[in-house]
């Protein structure tokens, strides 16, 4: 993969008083942020090593630019369509910010020497933009000089051990900069490269998108679990919990919550099929399939008001919150899958089920911009 230094916009720190604040309202008015001074161009072209600690944990990536052709040849493996009306407003926006305001997330197989090298940079250096985000999440930016021994050794092991980058998140981005650079192109205009934010397998936590159902009037919590009992085995829980195990989930009705196991069936009707999208068998995408469309009446889980996803990282409590006590919703929460998982179905040429995985870390709007 070939990666590049690239000429960022940072937060000017001096005149944040609220990081929370403050990344939560730039994606809509980063113009008028630019305008008042609270973004400065750094003086030099680089890479920069960014480290997010959060909570009780700590996640370690490199910012950098690509050649965004390295998305439209393949190079940049995508898990999930994208919506024309989606790519549409995008580009809306990065024509009007003049920017892109966050970088694309990306992962790829860990590799030894580039993890090594991440972390002696950050155990030899002092970040040279820290951001304190609330109580317990530090945002840290350590410089990749351009023509550094350091840049040197990031795009040379770049170059010879990573022969594909995935996309963990920003699938629309990817697909809206390379319609802005066919438009650049067409007009003889310099094209822009792909801001992204490469973590290792090693790095990223995948967890899975949870969902929030409305109950039609005429299904009666007793007739979904009947209904789910053809599907899955069901066991009460004493009091609710996150699905164990992969195949498992667990549903929240009302005060009650119960522990789901796919039936063997389900799987079996899967190993007799010739088409090898279905010996995948993720649980989202049995869920979409078995239980979404069927029971609920929803064929497109992406698009359809009755159904909401909570991600991962809000824990038991997120999903809690959105149904308990509320006779009109019901809960699935699901269990996420490993990045080597992703991997091996999008090597395989095939799309990850909608709303499958949530990916950590997520960068902020505004912590490291490229204006265009």
């Amino acid at each position: 993969m070939i990666i590049d230094s690239f000429s960022p916009v940072l937060p000017n720190t001096a005149l944040v008083a609220s990081a929370d604040a403050f990344f939560s309202v730039v994606k809509h008015d980063y113009l008028n942020y630019r305008k008042r001074g609270m973004f400065l161009e750094h003086p030099e072209k680089c890479m920069l090593v960014y480290r997010l600690r959060e909570n009780d944990s700590t996640y370690l990536g490199l910012i950098t630019g690509l050649p965004g052709e390295q998305y439209t040849s393949g190079k940049i493996k995508k898990h999930e369509g994208t919506l024309a009306a989606s790519e549409q407003q995008q580009l809306q926006l990065l024509v009007l910010r003049e920017a892109v305001v966050k970088p694309v997330l990306l992962t790829y197989p860990a590799v030894s020497s580039i993890d090594e090298k991440l972390q002696e940079v950050v155990d030899t250096q002092s970040p040279f933009l820290s951001i304190e985000d609330g109580e317990s999440i530090c945002h840290e930016l350590f410089e990749i000089n351009q023509g550094s021994e350091a840049e040197e050794f990031f795009k040379s092991a770049f170059a010879k051990t990573v022969d594909a980058l995935y996309i963990a998140d920003g699938h629309h981005r990817c697909s809206t900069l390379a319609l802005y650079n066919r438009e650049q192109k067409a007009k003889g205009e310099m094209e822009i490269p792909l801001l992204a934010a490469l973590f290792s397998s090693k790095e990223v936590n995948v967890q899975a998108f949870h969902r929030s159902i409305h109950l039609p009037v005429d299904l009666s919590p007793l007739a979904l679990i009947a209904k789910l009992s053809d599907l899955c085995e069901i066991t009460p829980l004493s009091e609710p919990q996150l699905p164990q195990a992969r195949h498992e989930m667990t549903l929240l009705v009302g005060d009650e919550s119960f522990s789901l196991k796919w039936r063997e069936k389900v799987f079996a009707a899967r190993e007799s099929s010739d088409n090898p999208k279905d010996k995948i068998a993720l649980d989202a995408g049995l869920f979409n399939e078995l239980i979404a469309a069927p029971i609920f009446g929803i064929a497109d889980v992406r698009t359809d008001e009755r159904i909401s996803y909570i991600p991962g990282n809000k824990g038991l409590r997120g999903m809690l919150d959105r149904v308990q006590r509320r006779t009109d919703r019901v809960g699935f929460m699901l269990y996420g899958i490993e990045a080597e998982d992703l991997f091996d179905i999008v090597d395989a040429g095939l799309i990850m089920p909608p709303k499958s995985t949530w990916f950590e870390p997520r960068l902020r709007n505004g912590l490291v911009v490229l204006e265009v």
